[in-house]
């Protein structure tokens, strides 16, 4: 550049140093410097500003009239400082400009990255020491910060919900609560367990205790979790070692918020814990059942059951139909795991084989079955000293079973042989004397009466064993052998119509009726015994 276009520009501009410095084209760059110096100081004059509005709020919470001019006076002293370091800022940045100049045009991306990241690094460094929140103040007393009214009327919803549940009534919190927006310094901020740890203070019926409760219901509550632990450790206590007990019910220990009055002695609560309660269940009525032997089956009163079901006191009870039914039981169950070691039988199978030599409904053991021992090892549950369930762990077969043989007949069975069931020797007539004392003595059959000569026939197949007169009081006797040591007598007949060693089929005629021997009329006296013994006909006639 010439002198004279040099003088030119010199000449247009005005005569301060700093303004003709920045006519040359150093100034730009200074400006740019200065404006970041100038961000700076509007940053930490932003946060001089805020300490100075906490103090201002803090001076008129506490209603301090020392306190009060104080903040007034440092907000004075604060602005009059930043009015001079802005004076101070504008001199320097015309001083710096000519300076620095060369150093800017050398190296202005460099220290324009590094300006950035230096602003960026304030940033941060200013938001992990603060934020922007709400100050909540109860009763006069400051609680703690909090991000947002939000978060708070959770806490205060969750004390409303859990206390109602608690206490069994609708509750609602009424302590006075006021807020106030500002910079929050983060070591202050507190969470929602805290809001709801203070207001769950505040109710005197609610306090928080280590609860025991079973099934989710609280039985009783302490102080000290120990010594519901050591409750709980004694009732569950044995000396078995192969006994692992446990409750059948849910039962566990935990500290929370209950109601107060759950707060009673050792004594109280392991009595309610062995106690005995009432459970309920339905009973379908079966045919034959009483009102009587209903509520016995069931270790109930009379009275008892009536009062759990009022119909039954003026109907009638009908098969198929439920009623209510009370049995009495341990309001904790005990549920304990024996591990056993046991030897058990295994039952023989019997296994059928036809048999052509054999009559068809006849059957004949040829191999006698035989039983068969294991080794077991098994978890065996009992809930109060009942079992309910077996697990078997391990089997082994110590000895093997022996099957049962046997041979079931498939021969067409001949019109003779004994079929096992008795029928009666006279068809009609009539019951003159029936098994049983009779004058004194005992009557050994069943006389069946008729007319004389009626018809008397074989009670089963068999072979005759006597056909004749026999004394005694018989007069003409036929006897029948009708196998598996079963024999049928027909006595007092007019005439015998077979012979000894001769086979008879079922209701073959055999006699025919008379009054032969002891006998006050025509009749036919009709006996049966097995293996030598009388027994009741009736027992064996179908």
């Amino acid at each position: 550049m010439s002198k004279e276009t040099q003088a030119a520009e010199s000449a247009a501009l005005p005569a301060s140093p700093a303004v003709q410095a920045y006519a040359s084209g150093r100034g730009r760059v200074a400006d740019f410097f200065f404006a970041i110096l100038t961000w700076i100081f509007e940053f930490f004059s932003f946060i001089a500003t805020k300490v100075v509005h906490a103090s201002v709020n803090f001076a008129t919470t506490l209603h301090s009239r020392a306190i009060v001019p104080a903040g007034v006076a440092s907000a004075v002293g604060l602005a009059v400082a930043a009015d001079v370091f802005r004076r101070a800022r504008d001199e320097a940045r015309c001083r710096f400009h000519t300076l620095t100049v060369v150093l800017i045009k050398v190296r202005a991306n460099r220290i324009f990255l590094a300006t950035v990241l230096l602003a960026a690094t304030l940033v941060i460094i200013a938001s992990t020491f603060y934020g922007v929140g709400i100050k909540i103040i109860a009763n006069g007393e400051e609680l703690g910060y909090m991000y947002s009214r939000e978060e708070y009327n959770e806490a205060v919803s969750f004390v409303e919900a859990r206390a109602s549940e608690i206490l069994e009534r609708p509750y609602s919190v009424t302590t006075p609560v006021r807020f106030e927006v500002g910079i929050v310094p983060r070591e202050k901020v507190i969470s929602k367990n805290a809001i709801r740890s203070y207001f769950f203070s505040q109710i005197d019926e609610v306090s928080q205790l280590y609860a025991l409760t079973v099934d989710g219901e609280v039985v009783g509550a302490s102080r000290n979790r120990e010594t519901l632990q050591r409750m709980v450790d004694e009732l569950l206590y044995t000396n078995d070692p192969n006994v692992r007990a446990r409750f059948a019910q849910d039962v566990s220990i935990s500290q929370k918020y209950v109601d107060s009055s759950k707060l009673i002695s050792y004594e109280e609560i392991r009595e309610k814990l062995t106690s005995k309660r009432h459970s309920t269940r339905e009973y379908t009525i079966k045919s034959g059942d009483t009102i009587s032997s209903i509520a016995k089956a069931n270790g109930m009163t009379k009275e008892d059951l009536l009062d759990l079901n009022p119909s039954l006191r003026n109907g009638k009870l009908r098969a198929g139909r439920k009623v209510t039914v009370a049995k009495e039981v341990p309001f904790l169950s005990v549920e304990a795991v024996r591990h056993v070691e046991y030897t058990e039988t295994i039952p023989f199978e019997t296994r059928e084989v036809s048999d052509s030599s054999i009559y068809k409904g006849d059957k004949k053991v040829v191999t006698q079955g035989k039983t068969g021992t294991r080794k077991v090892v098994a978890d065996v549950t009992y809930v109060d000293n009942k079992e309910v369930s077996r697990e078997i762990i391990s089997s082994v077969v110590t000895k093997e079973p022996q099957t049962k043989v046997v041979h079931v007949g498939t021969k067409a069975r001949p019109k003779t042989a004994a079929t096992g069931k008795l029928s009666r020797p006279v068809s009609g007539g009539i019951i003159s004397s029936n098994y049983g004392m009779r004058r004194g003595s005992m009557h050994k059959g069943v006389d069946f009466a008729a007319s004389h000569g009626s018809r008397i026939s074989a009670a089963d197949g068999g072979t005759v064993t006597w056909a004749g007169w026999k004394r005694g009081g018989w007069g003409y006797l036929v006897v029948i052998n009708h196998g598996n040591g079963i024999e049928t007598y027909y006595a007092h007949n007019s005439k015998v119509l077979v012979k000894v060693g001769q086979k008879v089929a079922k209701g073959q005629q055999i006699a025919r009726m008379g009054s032969t021997g002891n006998s006050s009329g025509p009749h036919c006296h009709f006996e049966i015994h097995v293996n030598g013994r009388y027994v009741n006909p009736w027992k064996y006639i179908k």
